[in-house]
């Protein structure tokens, strides 16, 4: 942990406080490092507004900021780290976070980048950080960096129906053609999925268009689950089943013309149309061929055990996702166990039975009969779905789960 904090000449570098030295900084940076579970907090908090009044100064940033940039983003990365939260602001801070009025603090569109990014997996580790990352996001919506405001408005995307505050200046980037450097989708796209999950009518015209337009003269698509990136057709549209008199034209012709071309979106707008209650088969169609094997649907408290198994530590993402369109289904409020799973990932085990299909040999390492082990950690957006009402958008939080 923090190697190299000695080769830096640190006496030689400016920093905000011109009565300080910047020798102070590696020290700050080494007692927030050292802090753990037994620590006073007053001694963290100490240590944290004295790193900030050696780094943010008024008219900039600093050249002893530039040169810890990269301790602290090692140390908001340690899961470890009690100040991590403290850290992300002072990274927003330094990043030019807006909201907080420190908007143009610096130049530096990749130190602004840096900091959402570890606002990002600050949230998937620690959900309630929601609350202090919400105006930071905000606040760089009006970034001139194309990539920083990408990765603002998916950030607020997230986390659904808490970003309403900011709907107005999300509904302007409708048309923003802004790209990410490293992710698909453009800014536009994601404020349409933002508003989308906000409940904001200005999302629906044209949404269907748009959400299937890009997949017309797609050839293939590859992304990691926990990166930032346009969602998938059947995540904006299943949770808008109040709106379907609204799309439903426009569903049913998306789905005429995938049929036609032999399009990969035909599944999943089949999968919105049954979602919505609706027929998934065009007039006069018949079905294209027989579903898979599927195993038994769980009842409602299978499901829930699955999906606490899955937040314990395993890798079952298939029974994951089955599980949790059981609970859909069931349409009701998850029990509070589930609702408040999802702490870190390795603490802990529990495995979930689930019926084997008959033939199907085990699986090298599987346990004792049909027991199998638990995911990951579940994600912001998916903790925040079972802490939701009866039939919330668990489908598309579970995509989220990296």
């Amino acid at each position: 942990m923090l190697d190299g904090l000695d080769s830096v000449d640190w006496r030689g570098l400016e920093v905000a406080d011109r009565e300080r030295s910047g020798a102070e900084v590696p020290k700050m940076l080494r007692r927030i490092g050292r802090a753990d579970a037994t620590t006073r907090r007053q001694a963290v908090d100490r240590a944290y507004i004295d790193l900030w009044d050696l780094l943010v100064a008024a008219e900039g940033v600093t050249d002893a900021s530039t040169a810890a940039l990269p301790f602290m983003v090692e140390l908001a990365l340690d899961p470890d780290t009690v100040a991590r939260p403290d850290l992300i602001d002072l990274l927003a801070q330094l990043a030019g976070d807006g909201a907080a009025g420190a908007g143009g603090r610096t130049r530096d569109a990749g130190l602004r980048r840096c900091a959402l990014d570890e606002g990002w997996r600050l949230l998937l580790d620690r959900p309630g950080a929601a609350a202090p990352l919400l105006p930071v996001a905000a606040g760089m919506l009006a970034d001139p960096d194309d990539d920083v405001r990408y990765k603002a408005v998916h950030l607020l995307a997230v986390l659904g129906r808490r970003a309403a505050p900011y709907a107005d200046r999300l509904a302007a980037l409708l048309d923003d053609p802004g790209e990410s450097e490293s992710f698909d989708g453009t800014v536009g796209d994601l404020a349409c999925w933002a508003l989308t999950r906000i409940g904001d009518p200005r999302a629906l015209p044209g949404l269907v268009e748009r959400l299937v337009a890009p997949y017309r003269d797609m050839r293939g698509r590859c992304y990691r689950p926990s990166d930032p990136r346009r969602p998938d057709v059947v995540d904006v549209l299943r949770p808008l089943r109040a709106h379907a008199a609204l799309l439903l034209p426009a569903v049913r012709e998306a789905l005429r013309d995938e049929v036609a071309r032999r399009g990969w979106l035909v599944g999943e707008l089949r999968e919105v149309l049954q979602a919505w209650s609706e027929d998934p088969l065009l007039p006069g169609e018949e079905a294209p061929y027989p579903p898979a094997w599927q195993p038994p649907p769980l009842d409602s408290e299978q499901a829930e055990a699955a999906v606490l198994a899955f937040a314990a530590g395993g890798d079952r993402y298939g029974e994951f996702r089955s599980a949790l369109a059981s609970l859909t289904g069931h349409g009701r409020r998850p029990a509070p166990a589930v609702r408040g799973a999802g702490g870190p990932a390795g603490r802990g085990t529990a495995a979930v039975a689930v019926p084997r299909p008959p033939g199907v040999p085990r699986r090298r390492g599987d346990p004792p009969g049909d027991r199998r082990g638990a995911g990951p950690a579940l994600t912001a957006p998916l903790r925040g779905c079972l802490a939701g009402p009866a039939g919330a958008d668990v489908m598309a939080a579970a995509r989220a789960v990296g």
